[in-house]
């Protein structure tokens, strides 16, 4: 949990002056896993919640948050089906998670997010292009379930490209206004082994 700790401080650190964030922000950590990113934040002073349907990953998330004295709202939820009106000033969305659902699953997981953020606010999303993103995912110590499946089920997905999930944030208001391929600022391209993709929620659909 260390290694991944100082790993999520540095990305998420990166993500900040990236973003030129200056003020406290209401965040919003959709698949949040072990809650590495979503403490940090928090940490630096943020409000953040974190949401993901792993139980497992969640008890982990909870009982480093109370390790380093921060509070976090952790929850169990599927980001297919939530929403919160409008409040958020950032959501992260760091991983596959999108990937691994199918084309249904991924429409209503974007557009719930994108309810989800106030006027102006962004969105920041890796994207991991790997064979991996279209097959059932093991979650260690969790045999049978594929990442935050619920009941034994695993979730499928296709293979996700920068130019397909460009379209897909774009098709809900996200307005993507800075891909990278690296956490330096490199610009990226379709193809390349990771991509961080900031978008700016412009409108209301």
């Amino acid at each position: 949990m260390e290694k991944k700790t100082a790993k999520a401080a540095r990305e998420a650190g990166a993500l900040m002056r990236e973003l030129g964030v200056t003020a406290p922000l209401r965040i919003l950590d959709a698949g949040c896993g072990c809650g590495a990113h979503a403490i940090f934040l928090a940490l630096e002073g943020h409000e953040v919640v974190g949401v993901d349907l792993c139980e497992g990953f969640l008890s982990a998330a909870w009982e480093e948050a109370g390790k380093r004295g921060v509070e976090v709202k952790f929850m169990k939820g599927d980001i297919r089906e939530m929403e919160y009106g409008g409040t958020f000033d950032l959501i992260l969305l760091m991983g596959t998670l999108v990937s691994l659902f199918d084309d249904e699953g991924k429409q209503k997981a974007m557009a719930g997010l994108a309810a989800s953020l106030r006027s102006h606010g962004l969105m920041a999303a890796t994207l991991i292009e790997s064979e991996a993103t279209s097959k059932n995912i093991p979650v260690k110590g969790m045999p049978g379930k594929g990442i935050g499946a619920p009941s034994g089920k695993t979730m499928e997905g296709k293979p996700q490209g920068l130019s397909d999930l460009l379209r897909l944030m774009e098709g809900h208001g996200l307005v993507p206004i800075k891909t990278v391929r690296d956490w330096k600022g490199a610009p990226s391209k379709d193809g390349a082994a990771r991509t961080l993709i900031i978008a700016r929620k412009e409108q209301e659909l």
